[in-house]
């Protein structure tokens, strides 16, 4: 499970913090520190309680192509970066939006056998056309 944090240029207070579920695919060369990786993410944020819809939630679908670059230290710190496409579902409109956006970030592994922890921070750039929206995901996981 992760924190996500959401802002929108048209209305800076409209959602509060949620969560994300992804699954990440990944394709490395022996000996490369780049790899690329394909990802796949449910985010759910909540409305702010002040914008009188206490129940109604934002969903935004994603799906991007990164790259990776590791960095040759203990456990292995990383770089990444891409594009995506995100289906927007905001409860105060009609339908979905389909939409382009690119994300940096930056994380770590740590192995801890049979699998790797991962500690991720991404900024997720949403172009739509109510207005740009921006997320911040922290993410935990696991990678087998």
């Amino acid at each position: 499970f992760d924190n996500v944090d959401i802002r929108s240029e048209a209305r800076h207070d409209e959602l509060e913090t949620g969560f994300n579920l992804g699954v990440t695919l990944g394709f490395t060369s022996a000996g490369l520190p780049g790899a690329m990786r394909i990802d796949a993410t449910w985010h759910q944020l909540s409305l702010a309680p002040h914008s009188g819809h206490e129940s109604e939630r934002l969903r935004i679908v994603s799906g991007n192509a990164n790259l990776l670059y590791t960095f040759a230290l203990p456990f292995a710190p990383y770089a990444i970066g891409g594009v995506g496409a995100y289906n927007v579902r905001h409860p105060h409109r009609d339908g979905d939006e389909n939409e382009f956006g690119w994300n940096l970030g930056a994380g770590m592994r740590v192995p801890v056998l049979p699998v790797e922890t991962l500690v991720e921070l991404r900024f997720q750039r949403i172009s739509a056309e109510a207005g740009n929206i921006t997320l911040v995901p922290i993410s935990v996981g696991i990678m087998f």
